[in-house]
């Protein structure tokens, strides 16, 4: 009895202004980020462009960089392409297929949060906050990444040399935000361009080049379309 008279009541008109709030907040912060830079833009700026108070934005997020994990996590969360090719990972133990679906999500996860991760990837070599940050998130790709290894392993067909942890190392390496930011950003690579090249190098440096064979047409790599 007692238990049922503490328990909290969360009216839905109070959370869906409190994720209207959150939102608001974060969509300050990404076109601040745009157009004054990390060091330029101020959780004072950020609270007056989403119309709550500068205590409401760090009672969110605590920080300026916990803004930009917000967002980050959100644009992962939200995107339905990320939700379908996963699913499809999931239905396959073809390796060249999951790591096929594995370069699709890295891709649409980089090419969604773009604009922030170039307007603050000068400054985290500044800021303790940013450092911190892309610690945790390089941390936060791995720990994801752990369940698509296992499935690789399981599927037997990978290069007899890799160990597991060997094959977990090469998959965070390879799909790290820099190498997006060097080719896509500084490059200029097309995001479609950036995709096919990470599926490539990661299918010929895990997979065994038996279970890749059915996937060449002569000495090409033939990969399959992922639905946009």
């Amino acid at each position: 009895m007692d238990k049922q008279k503490n328990r909290k009541y969360v009216s839905p008109a109070r959370e869906k202004q409190a994720t209207d709030t959150r939102n608001r907040v974060i969509d300050a912060a990404e076109a601040l980020l745009l157009e004054k830079g990390f060091a330029g833009t101020t959780v004072a700026e950020v609270a007056r462009r989403a119309g709550v108070s500068p205590q409401t934005v760090y009672a969110i997020f605590s920080s300026k960089a916990g803004i930009i994990m917000a967002a980050i996590e959100d644009r992962v969360l939200h995107d339905e392409r990320n939700v379908d090719a996963i699913e499809r990972m999931r239905n396959t133990t073809d390796p060249v297929l999951i790591l096929r679906n594995a370069a699709a999500i890295i891709r649409n996860i980089y090419e969604g949060n773009a604009p922030t991760f170039t307007a603050v990837y000068g400054a985290r070599m500044v800021s303790p906050q940013l450092a911190e940050l892309e610690t945790e998130l390089n941390d936060l790709r791995r720990e994801k990444q752990a369940e698509m290894v296992d499935k690789l392993v399981a599927s037997g067909k990978l290069l007899p040399h890799l160990d597991k942890e060997a094959v977990r190392d090469l998959l965070w390496m390879l799909s790290g935000r820099e190498i997006y930011y060097l080719l896509v950003i500084r490059r200029g690579w097309s995001p479609d361009r950036y995709e096919a090249q990470l599926a490539s190098l990661l299918i010929t440096s895990l997979v065994h080049p038996d279970a890749i064979k059915p996937h060449l047409a002569g000495d090409i790599l033939t990969l399959p379309d992922v639905p946009r």
